[in-house]
């Protein structure tokens, strides 16, 4: 069973604004620090969102994960 909590919705809502950048993991707990967002959240969502196909993991040349919407959210 899946639900959405407010950090998932805030997660989802910098994918969104952000869908023209290539993201990371680290970089949206960042920015969602303030908003008491933790990495692990983060990270745990992001590997949903892969699952579900709404986004895409690669790695960059610098061997981080990042994130692409292949979708629109």
């Amino acid at each position: 069973m899946s639900y959405n909590t407010r950090q998932r919705e805030l997660i989802l809502e910098y994918i969104k604004e952000n869908a023209d950048s290539h993201l990371t993991a680290d970089g949206i707990a960042d920015a969602l620090k303030a908003e008491q967002v933790g990495k692990t959240t983060v990270y745990r969502y992001l590997e949903k969102l892969c699952e579900q196909h709404l986004v895409r993991k690669y790695r960059s040349e610098e061997h981080t994960s990042e994130l692409q919407s292949p979708c629109n959210l």
